[in-house]
């Protein structure tokens, strides 16, 4: 019985763990999002894109179609930042 409870507890504790590095990583996420979004100059985002490019894990294929699209056009309008 205690053996159980013990168990029990432990995975408790390890699940409790995890959500707290999701959370973590999810902040991280965030904030490198946020830096995107905000930074003013282009060598900047393409910096940038490859951290949530590496966050996100995105396959090669998808990397190179999104730097492809993004070497050749901004989704963000001129003149609305």
């Amino acid at each position: 019985m205690h053996k159980q409870r013990d168990r029990a507890l432990a995975v408790l504790a390890e699940k409790d763990q995890e959500l707290d590095r999701e959370g973590a990583n999810l902040e991280y996420l965030k904030n490198i999002v946020y830096r995107f979004l905000t930074l003013p100059d282009s060598l900047g985002r393409q910096q940038t894109l490859t951290a949530i490019l590496t966050i996100l894990h995105f396959s090669p294929e998808e990397k190179q179609t999104i730097r492809k699209q993004s070497a050749y056009s901004s989704w963000w309008p001129s003149g609305k930042r």
